[in-house]
């Protein structure tokens, strides 16, 4: 059997999605077709301009078989973590093949570019995020300044995490280059028919209509100035009302806890919180990210925990191939939080799904939807 995986954060679900999808059906045929998907919170620390629930209900409608979790603790990471946690949840679904969109099908390259970083180790975020320096590495390593702007971009470094963590676990996974079109990762405008995420969430808190855009009705999407706002008055509260110390172990880094409360402007919404704080020091993908884990107060020793196999829904097919997987796969996965209370197995995914339920309720209280933390106990989604 070809069990197609694929990690999307659908932040939000756009035509490009749609047009992934609908590229591996057609070019690869799988017999079943499984999404991980990151819920609340996106890796970068945004708000999920779709809350969780409405995310799965519309991959299902898109095609997909199987929506599984990656929950906040392991999906609000730096690229390096974010991209291993779901490609070993992935595996341990069985999955034969990964696909992920690029901005080349040039697989000589990026094989070249993924046994360049072995060699010296993976690019985490902090080395991608020093442009000029590996640019000067690759460029002493006989690229060309035409590969080099390929190898730069966003989904070609995540691609590339995604690669090492196969081969550093000697997964038995084939990997697939989706050509990326009609747009740059970082593109702010709407443009063309397939626009990007971030263009498309900024016209949306811009109010303007991005409904030829989605495949589905923009009333799905949450008002992202109301969430923006409220999000930045609970960072407030966290860092300059209560002047306790760091409720995390997230984020290890010397004085970012005391940077963040001495320098936040809180009172303009968290977007723009989180980009008035990035300096040379933190990036704002990892202000937000700390914002965030510090006030759900995370633990580190939750980073690396492969086993939390959450199924978030699946139509009959999917229950199928669930039903069809080992007894030592099958008595990790669940779906509704009772499922797993008396399991002794359970104890490190079970404070990981605290984490996801407690970020269900943030959430809801940013987007003003205090019931739909509801949902985490009718799950799964179920399409037929």
């Amino acid at each position: 059997m070809k069990i197609f995986g694929i990690v999307l954060e659908a932040n939000p679900l756009h035509l490009g999605h749609k047009y992934f999808i609908t590229k591996i059906k057609n070019d690869f045929n799988p017999d079943v077709l499984i999404a991980i998907t990151s819920t609340s919170f996106s890796m970068r620390g945004d708000i999920s301009v779709l809350n969780k629930f409405d995310k799965t209900k519309l991959l299902l409608d898109e095609g997909i078989d199987i929506v599984i979790e990656l929950p906040f603790s392991l999906s609000v990471q730096s690229a390096d973590f974010f991209a291993s946690n779901s490609v070993k949840i992935l595996n341990n679904f069985g999955i034969t093949d990964l696909a992920f969109g690029c901005e080349t099908t040039d697989l000589i390259l990026f094989e070249k570019v993924s046994n360049l970083t072995n060699k010296k180790k993976n690019i985490s975020e902090k080395d991608a995020s020093k442009k000029q320096s590996f640019s000067n590495y690759l460029r002493n390593e006989n690229f060309t300044s035409d590969e080099i702007k390929i190898i730069e971009n966003p989904n070609f470094t995540l691609g590339l995490q995604y690669v090492n963590c196969i081969k550093e676990n000697n997964f038995n996974i084939k990997y697939h280059l989706i050509q990326r079109i009609s747009n740059n990762y970082h593109d702010i405008t709407l443009n063309n028919n397939i626009a990007s995420a971030t263009s498309i969430r900024i016209s949306h808190k811009n109010k303007v209509d991005i409904s030829s855009y989605i495949p589905y009705s923009k009333n799905y999407l949450i008002d992202s100035n109301t969430s923006d706002k409220i999000l930045a008055n609970l960072a407030y509260n966290c860092y300059v009302i209560n002047e306790s110390n760091t409720h995390t172990d997230f984020i290890k880094k010397e004085g970012i806890h005391n940077y963040i409360k001495n320098n936040g402007i809180f009172n303009n919404g968290y977007l723009f919180l989180t980009n008035n704080l990035s300096n040379k020091k933190y990036t704002s993908s990892t202000i937000a990210r700390s914002i965030l884990h510090n006030i759900l107060e995370t633990k580190d020793k939750f980073y690396y925990e492969e086993k939390y196999l959450r199924i978030l829904g699946s139509n009959k097919k999917g229950f199928e191939y669930i039903n069809s997987l080992n007894k030592d796969t099958k008595k990790y996965i669940f779906s509704n939080p009772n499922e797993i209370i008396n399991k002794e197995h359970f104890i490190n995914i079970k404070n990981i799904l605290d984490i996801e339920l407690r970020s269900t309720k943030l959430y809801g209280l940013i987007t003003e939807n205090l019931d739909l933390i509801i949902n985490e106990y009718k799950l799964p989604i179920r399409k037929d």
